[in-house]
């Protein structure tokens, strides 16, 4: 797999769930995913990597030796409760937006 190169970290309250995101894209490619984690106070704090709106499992090895790089193994598609789902994906077009509108006025 590709090294990741952070672009933006982000994080809000959407609905009951503060989201932490953090969008990556992959060296050398196009190809861009997210690394999420969602917590809410009625369940334990989730995390998921979303990609082309899909959401798969994700372990997360942070600071990796030896190059102290993050890493990811990204799993298989996963099931997330409807109202997740959609706060998660809100929070992502938003961030994304932002993202890109930034992009644009730095140009």
């Amino acid at each position: 797999m590709s090294p990741l190169e952070l672009q933006t970290r982000r994080q809000g309250d959407f609905d009951g769930y503060t989201i932490y995101g953090h969008m990556y894209k992959f060296h050398g490619e196009r190809r861009t995913g997210w690394y999420v984690t969602s917590v809410s106070t009625s369940v334990e704090s989730r995390q998921y990597w979303v990609e082309h709106d899909q959401f798969h499992t994700v372990v997360s090895h942070i600071a990796t030796p030896p190059t102290g790089a993050n890493r990811f193994d990204i799993g298989e598609v996963t099931e997330v409760k409807e109202v997740e789902r959609t706060v998660i994906a809100r929070a992502i077009e938003q961030w994304t937006r932002e993202y890109h509108d930034k992009i644009l006025a730095e140009s």
